[in-house]
C-alpha cells in the first residue's frame, strides 16, 4: 500500500536559507503540505501552514525535538559559517556532526523520508574537501535506515543563492577581470525553481526499495565558468573585459575575489576549492522519467532570476527569543577506531591525560563519572558525568562541575561518536562556558584544549599502527609454507628453527 502524500508535515532544516524559502513558497502555492521550518532564530510566519521550530541543530536532543510530528525531512544545511562565539575544527567534521544528528533524529522519529540537496560528485578520485565533506554528509544521511534521496547540483541559478550572487557581484564591480586558468572548468548550471519542483516529485514518489536514490539536477546547457559570467553581464547590459591568466594562484584568486564579493572566507574558500572539477552529471543518475521534468533554459533562467527571482516567505524574526548559541564548539576526527566502542575510547583517553600532565593532573574514576583533580592541591578541575542515552556509537559525558566550568552549567557536552560505518569518529566538546574570563579562557584554556585533544588523536593513530605492524610481523613469524617437492627436508627444519628462535 502506498503512503499517503497528499498532505504531509515536512521539517526543513535550512528552511529560511536560499533554496529553503523558494522551496516553502512553492509548497504553500502548490499542495496542501504544512511546514515544519527549522532555524536558529524564533519567528512568527504570516501563514498558518508553517511552523516555526527553534533548534540547535548541533545538538541530537534538539534535533529529536525538532523533528516529533514530522513525515518527512528536508536537509538544505551547511556548517560553512561560524555559529559559535569559538569554534575549532574543520568545516567537514561540523558537517558530519550537523547530518549525523539530523539522520538519527529522522530514525528516532521513524521519518519515512530524507530528501537532500549537496553538490554534483565528478568521477575524479581526488575530490575537493568540500566536495568530500558533501559526498560524507550524503552518505551519513542515508546511514541510519530512513530512505534517502540526494539530489546532485551544480552551481544553482537564483538570486540568493552564494555562488550565483559573488558572481553578480564580480560583474557589477569589475569592468576588468583576470580570470584563472580554472574559471574555464564545465558546468551545468539549473534553475532554482526547476530544482524546487524536483523536490516536490521526489514528496510524492516513494524512494525505491534500495533506500537510496541518487538524481544529478542539471539545467539544459553546459558551459564554463568563464561562459557564465559573460552571458551575465549581457543580461545586466555591462561591457566586461575577460582576460585568462593561466598562472594566476589559487590563493591570490581567492583573496580578490574575497574583496570583490564580500562574501565570508569561511563560506568562499571551501567553494573556491572546488571549483577545478568540471561539475558534470553522470547518466545513470537521471531523474525518473515519471517525475515529468523539464528544465528551462539558462538564458531564461538568468533573465528570471534578474529580473522576476525575488522570493520572501513573511516572517518576522523575534529577537528576545533567539535562541542561545554555544559559546565554545571544538571538534577533532579520529580516522582510527580499529573496532573500538566509543566507550573502549573514553577510558583510553581517561587514562591516557594524567600521563600527558604528570605531575600535575590525576584522573578519579566514579563508575562512568570522571572527575579531573590539579594534583599538587587535590583541586577540582573538571567534573564530567556519563548520560544514560550513551550506546556503543556515542559516548556522552556532560560536564557537571568543576573550577574550569562556570557554575550555571548545566549542558556542557562531551562527547564521543563514530560514524555508522565506523570507519572515524569524532571528539566533541559543545556547549561549553568556561569560567575563565573569555580572553583569558580564548588564548590559554581554549587552545590547550585543542591541543590536547589533537595530540591524543595522535597517539591513537600511533599506538595503532604499532599494534597492527605488531600482528604483523606475529603472523609472518608463524607462518609455515606449505610443503612440496622443491623443499628438501634439511631446509623445513632450519624455517622451523628460526621461526621458533624468533618467537
Amino acid at each position: 500500500m502506498t503512503a499517503d502524500t497528499s498532505s504531509l508535515k515536512i521539517g526543513i532544516a535550512g528552511a529560511f536559507g536560499f533554496v529553503g524559502q523558494h522551496l516553502m513558497d512553492f509548497i504553500l502555492r502548490h499542495t496542501h503540505h504544512r511546514i515544519c521550518a527549522l532555524s536558529r532564530y524564533a519567528r512568527k510566519p504570516e501563514d498558518p501552514r508553517i511552523e516555526c521550530i527553534v533548534v540547535d541543530l548541533y545538538s541530537l536532543e534538539d534535533s529529536i525535538a525538532a523533528l516529533a510530528g514530522c513525515d518527512i525531512g528536508i536537509y538544505l544545511v551547511h556548517s560553512m559559517s561560524p555559529h559559535s562565539r569559538l569554534m575549532q575544527g574543520d568545516f567537514k567534521d561540523f558537517d558530519f556532526l550537523l547530518a549525523d544528528n539530523f539522520a538519527r533524529a529522522a530514525a528516532v522519529q521513524k521519518l519515512r523520508h530524507i530528501i537532500y540537496v549537496g553538490g554534483i560528485i565528478p568521477k575524479e578520485e581526488a575530490l575537493s574537501p568540500h566536495l568530500q565533506s558533501r559526498l560524507e554528509v550524503e552518505e551519513t544521511l542515508g546511514s541510519h535506515g530512513v530512505p534517502l534521496t540526494a539530489f546532485r547540483c551544480g552551481l544553482i541559478i537564483g538570486r540568493g543563492g552564494t555562488s550565483f550572487n559573488i558572481i553578480l557581484k564580480l560583474v557589477d564591480r569589475l569592468p576588468l577581470m583576470l580570470l584563472p586558468q580554472w574559471l574555464q572548468t564545465q558546468t551545468e548550471p539549473v534553475f532554482v525553481r526547476d530544482l524546487v519542483f524536483a523536490i516536490k516529485q521526489a514528496l510524492e514518489h516513494p524512494t525505491p526499495s534500495t533506500g537510496k536514490r541518487i538524481v544529478d539536477l542539471v539545467g539544459t546547457q553546459t558551459m564554463s565558468h568563464r561562459d557564465l559570467i559573460h552571458k551575465i553581464a549581457k543580461f545586466r547590459g555591462k561591457k566586461r573585459i575577460l582576460i585568462s591568466i593561466p598562472f594566476l594562484a589559487l590563493g591570490i584568486s581567492k583573496f580578490w575575489i574575497r574583496l570583490i564579493s564580500s562574501a565570508p572566507k569561511e563560506l568562499l574558500y571551501p567553494l573556491l576549492g572546488s571549483i577545478h572539477h568540471h561539475m558534470l552529471s553522470q547518466k545513470q543518475h537521471q531523474a525518473p522519467i515519471e517525475w515529468g521534468l523539464t528544465y528551462t533554459p539558462i538564458d531564461l533562467a538568468i533573465k528570471y532570476a534578474l529580473v522576476y527571482d525575488d522570493v520572501h516567505i513573511r516572517a518576522v524574526r523575534l529577537h528576545p527569543k533567539t535562541i542561545q548559541l554555544s559559546e565554545v564548539r571544538s571538534i577533532q576526527r579520529i580516522s582510527h577506531l580499529h573496532g573500538r566502542s566509543m566507550e573502549a575510547v573514553v577510558r583510553v583517553y581517561a587514562n591516557w591525560m594524567p600521563l600527558v600532565f604528570l605531575p600535575f593532573l590525576k584522573v578519579e574514576h566514579h563508575g562512568t563519572n570522571f572527575t579531573y583533580l590539579f594534583r599538587p592541591l587535590n583541586l577540582r578541575l573538571i567534573q564530567l558525568e556519563a548520560d544514560p542515552c550513551s550506546e556503543y556509537t556515542r559516548y556522552l559525558l556532560r560536564v557537571t562541575g568543576g573550577l574550569l566550568a562556570r557554575s550555571s552549567q548545566q549542558r556542557g557536552e562531551f562527547e564521543f561518536r563514530c560514524a555508522a560505518n565506523q570507519r572515524f569518529a569524532i571528539i566533541l566538546l559543545q556547549r561549553f562556558k568556561p569560567a575563565l574570563p573569555w580572553p583569558i579562557y580564548k588564548f590559554s584554556q581554549a587552545i590547550v584544549h585543542n591541543t590536547v585533544m589533537h595530540a591524543f588523536v595522535k597517539y591513537l593513530r600511533v599506538h595503532d599502527e604499532k599494534r597492527q605492524n605488531q600482528t604483523t610481523t606475529k603472523n609472518v613469524l608463524k607462518f609455515r609454507p606449505p610443503k612440496s617437492n622443491s623443499h628438501s627436508a634439511v631446509e623445513d627444519s632450519n624455517f622451523e628453527k628460526v621461526s621458533s628462535d624468533r618467537s
